[in-house]
Order: structure tokens, then C-alpha cells, then sequence
């Protein structure tokens, strides 16, 4: 066989996979809605964060955030909306109530000591969760399960 031939023959893979790449049109980034609702009982701030896994890290944070102030009739229970804009992606969501108003996730020594919920996959794990245990892909829009808030 001639060299080129064999060259040409040996590297059509990927000459075809560059000009196929080359020849895609660009489109703009697609974006798409995460949403659900939070059951919650009591009184205080109900923090929804949407997290990836980067961000899973930080204790009670995410990378976009939602806030609602539950007011005094706060022993009934009640459902809170949330909705996230994303891109294509593998996130979570996290949630607490913040029944003092101190802005944090209050802990004691055998964990949170106020509400909080989590996008399980299944269900809650005995110890400390993982990304893994609440994360799911948005390749479209995403309506998540109830997540209850206790």
C-alpha cells in the first residue's frame, strides 16, 4: 500500500471528527429551569441553595440562592417555592430554616440543631451525605421531588 494512502486511511477517524467539529454550528448556551418546593414547618428564613459539586463543599452555600421569611403563623406547615435558571450540568438542591436569624445552619454535637432537607436520591444516609446522595442531571428542564424540611 502506498504511505499516504496508509496515512490517510489510518488517520480518517479523526480528520473526519475534527472537520465534523469544525463544520457544527455555534449555538448559544442552553439554559433550563430547576424548580420544586420545600415542605416546611416553623417560623424563621427558608434558605434554598442550588449546589454543584465544587460547591457542595462549603457548608449551607450554593452557587444561586433563594430566601423566603416565613412570618408568625409559622406553626402551620407550607409548601415554598423555588426555581434555578441553569446550564447543562449535574447539581443538587440543599435547604435549612433559620429559626434564630442568624444566617447560618445551627449544629450541635449530633448534627443541625434547626430544620433542614436535601435533594435525596433515595433516601436520607445515616451520617454525613455526599454529593452523590443528592445530585441529578439537568439536561432539560427539572421539576424536583417534595423536599421535606425537618
Amino acid at each position: 500500500m502506498h504511505m499516504l494512502t496508509w496515512l490517510i486511511i489510518k488517520r480518517l477517524p479523526l480528520m473526519l471528527a475534527l472537520g465534523i467539529a469544525a463544520a457544527a454550528p455555534a449555538h448559544p448556551l442552553d439554559l433550563f429551569t430547576v424548580s420544586g418546593e420545600c415542605q416546611v414547618t416553623g417560623r424563621g428564613l427558608i434558605h434554598v441553595f442550588l449546589v454543584d459539586e465544587r460547591s457542595f463543599s462549603v457548608a449551607m452555600s450554593g452557587i444561586q440562592a433563594v430566601t423566603s421569611k416565613l412570618d408568625a403563623s409559622g406553626l402551620k406547615t407550607r409548601r415554598v417555592a423555588f426555581a434555578f435558571t441553569v446550564p447543562q450540568g449535574t447539581y443538587g438542591i440543599r435547604c435549612f430554616l433559620d429559626v434564630n436569624g442568624n444566617s447560618g445552619l445551627d449544629r450541635g454535637l449530633f448534627g443541625p440543631m434547626e430544620p433542614w432537607g436535601m435533594s435525596w436520591r433515595v433516601r436520607r444516609p445515616a451520617g454525613f451525605p455526599r454529593f452523590a446522595d443528592i445530585s441529578f442531571a439537568v439536561a432539560g428542564d427539572v421539576m424536583c421531588p417534595l423536599m421535606i424540611v425537618e
